[in-house]
């Protein structure tokens, strides 16, 4: 009787060690597969990002070579006003001036990449997001993450454990330079009542939320999508 107990226990073993063996080499086949997949659209979106700049470098040409054209004639005087005030929105410029340095991070006691961690103590795009409303809010003219040129039109979202901005994933630490009035904007972002949550969660959670006025900021031009279809 001994004996087939321990036949019966030894052929049931191997039978569930089969079916374990099946499914963790199908799940590795399933990993395999999903890992090729993120692969080819992180591959493609880069390819992608690498068509628009270049097709940004040529429209950003065009219109220097049409704005020295238009130097020559002293009747065009408004005209290059008008040209350099939509350079500016649009950030095909640089600029430089005084304004507004920021930096987010998350709690230096977490780590973004595990699966069980406090959200509150992780910065997130909303937060970005809040920020850059109340930057705009605040009269700055020229906005940039992580030295990346912000427009009004800039999507802020999160990606898996990263942040897409521009078609780049950022992870943090997140720095934002905003040139304007410093002392608005330090004012402003200082107001106990603005971004209240934000502020309540670096007290509470440890997550990093620190800003400084800065007398000499330099943001490049825009170097991304402008998501303006109909440009040539």
């Amino acid at each position: 009787m001994n004996n087939k107990l321990i036949y019966t226990f030894v052929g049931i073993s191997i039978v569930f060690g089969f079916i374990i063996m099946i499914i963790f080499f199908s799940d590795i086949r399933i990993i395999k597969k999903d890992l090729d997949n993120k692969q080819y659209v992180l591959d493609t979106l880069q390819n992608e990002q690498s068509v628009l700049k270049n097709e940004l470098i040529m429209l950003r040409k065009q219109i220097e070579n049409k704005h020295r054209y238009l130097k020559k004639y002293k009747d065009s005087e408004k005209i290059i006003e008008e040209l350099s005030y939509l350079k500016e929105l649009v950030g095909l410029n640089e600029v430089k001036g005084a304004g507004i340095e920021i930096l987010l991070n998350d709690s230096p006691l977490i780590d973004r990449g595990t699966l069980d961690i406090n959200s509150e103590a992780l910065i997130h795009a909303a937060d970005i997001r809040d920020i850059l409303n109340l930057l705009r809010a605040s009269g700055a003219n020229a906005i940039a993450i992580n030295a990346q040129r912000i427009l009004i039109n800039t999507p802020i979202n999160c990606v898996g454990n990263t942040f897409l901005i521009n078609n780049s994933h950022l992870l943090p630490p997140i720095k934002i330079t905003a040139i304007g009035d410093p002392e608005i904007i330090f004012n402003n972002i200082n107001y106990e009542k603005n971004l209240y949550d934000l502020k309540r969660r670096k007290y509470e959670n440890g997550l990093i939320f620190d800003y400084k006025k800065v007398k000499n900021i330099f943001i490049t031009f825009y170097n991304s999508d402008l998501g303006i279809p109909y440009i040539k």
